[in-house]
């Protein structure tokens, strides 16, 4: 593996301000230690989720001012859980996340007394009880597949839970998981759990589903990432992450290939996946970049907070947005090389090779470039905000809001610019956010970069 310092042509940029974004009487209530506990709708970008202990709180958040204003629209509980005497238990939220079942859009929340509450944002009005889906342990990691009507859930009980969400009507015409169907969820039916996901070690706070709907990845603090082959179940694959892992999504495919990045503690790994519908699976090609927030020597006290525990993809800009818990933001670039030949192999799902078992999940042999011609690059683009300027976060990071643009104009440019872009933002334990537009409009002076062979 080797890391250098590069020059980028491409045209990405950033605007960091500071806004006073919500009133201090919320933020009082805010808890380190979680995941994501901001959202913002894709259907409607003024309408802000914060979670704060066990609600959410719905808010309009004003396009100039970029502050949510005014009293919270809706407040929004599970129902109340007692012990055996009778005493409320705290549920307190890890996270939440936006997403659509179908064309409906809905709201999920991950608890600490195992559960998963899902909102349909279209009915908050009139349907303010959730669906509740229940885990043997806390629940942390959220993934959510629109056209497949599944939503993937993780626990402390090491596993991962994936739950149909269709009709039983839906699920009688079409018993098969993952068959695409029309029909979500009504409120009152009961979620069917499809699979479980069985073979971390340890916590697993993050999950993805691929848009296929035929795979999805997991990370543990148990140091891995697992690759799931969801018509069976079976793990497919162990990537080693060398740091506890706390989010993971997938990049677009690279031919047949999937791609999949792994925020660890305070670095990135990526991973590509050549022919992963072939049997025995290849070996990977991974990439590690092992420092992405450099450290800060005025912060000293957010330094325990260091996690990158909240992932986003920018698709169209080719970029990934990752969250500190100590307060920073970083866009990372994987550019994956052409397809190459792999001839390492992992063995394979069908039942006969062990594939659930620990002892044929280890690390296989590392390949090196020449075996395969393949690598990885991942491009550290920029960070936000920078160390020393003014609007240096000091406070912990409490959710991360990406917005998408269609259109934008900055007034940098002097002329009207078409396309699309993200707004981000980092929402701070203290109630303040720093705002960054992310487009094609900066140039970006220099980027670091790490790439390695192929490994297992």
């Amino acid at each position: 593996m080797s890391t250098t310092t590069t020059t980028t042509a491409t045209p990405i940029g950033h605007l960091p301000t500071t806004r006073s974004f919500l009133a201090p009487d919320v933020a009082a209530g805010f808890e380190p230690w979680k995941m994501n506990l901001t959202a913002i709708s894709e259907r409607d970008p003024a309408r802000v989720y914060v979670a704060v202990r066990d609600a959410i709180r719905v808010y309009h958040l004003n396009p100039i001012s970029l502050a949510c204003k005014g009293p919270a629209l809706a407040v929004l509980r599970g129902p109340l859980v007692r012990d055996r005497n009778q005493v409320p238990l705290q549920a307190d939220i890890n996270q939440i996340k936006v997403g659509f079942l179908g064309n409906a859009e809905v709201l999920v929340a991950a608890d600490d007394l195992g559960r998963a509450l899902i909102w349909y944002t279209d009915t908050l009005d009139t349907t303010p009880t959730p669906t509740i889906l229940t885990l043997p342990a806390s629940a942390w990691g959220i993934a959510i597949h629109a056209s497949l009507h599944i939503v993937a859930i993780t626990c402390n009980a090491h596993t991962v839970t994936v739950y149909d969400l269709r009709t039983p009507a839906a699920r009688r015409a079409s018993p098969v998981l993952l068959d695409k169907a029309t029909q979500y969820l009504d409120v009152g039916h009961e979620p069917q759990i499809s699979r479980t996901l069985v073979g971390h070690h340890s916590n697993v706070p993050g999950v993805v589903i691929h848009s296929s709907g035929k795979w999805a990845a997991s990370v543990s603090i148990d140091h891995t990432c697992r690759i799931w082959r969801l018509s069976t179940g079976a793990c497919v694959g162990v990537v080693d992450l060398q740091q506890w892992g706390w989010q993971v999504c997938f990049l677009p495919d690279v031919g047949t290939d999937l791609v999949v990045v792994c925020a660890t503690v305070n670095g990135v790994v990526a991973c590509r996946i050549p022919e992963p519908s072939s049997q025995p699976l290849p070996a990977p090609t991974t990439a590690r970049l092992t420092t992405v927030f450099a450290q800060r020597p005025t912060a000293r006290h957010l330094s325990h907070f260091t996690r990158l525990s909240m992932i986003h993809l920018l698709p169209e800009l080719g970029l990934v947005a990752l969250g500190s818990q100590d307060g920073r933001i970083a866009l990372i670039r994987v550019s994956p090389s052409s397809p190459a030949v792999m001839d390492d192999q992992l063995g394979d799902d069908d039942g006969s090779s062990g594939w659930e078992t620990d002892s044929e999940l280890d690390v296989a042999t590392p390949a090196t470039a020449a075996d395969h011609g393949a690598t990885l690059q991942i491009d550290l683009v920029t960070t936000f905000p920078a160390r020393g300027s003014t609007d240096e976060a000091q406070a912990p990071m409490y959710g991360m809001l990406v917005m998408r643009r269609s259109v934008m104009d900055p007034w940098d440019v002097g002329e009207p610019w078409s396309g699309t872009a993200y707004r981000i933002a980092n929402v701070l334990l203290d109630g303040s956010a720093r705002w960054a537009d992310v487009g094609p409009f900066l140039p970006v002076v220099s980027a670091v970069s790490a790439s390695s062979a192929p490994e297992y």
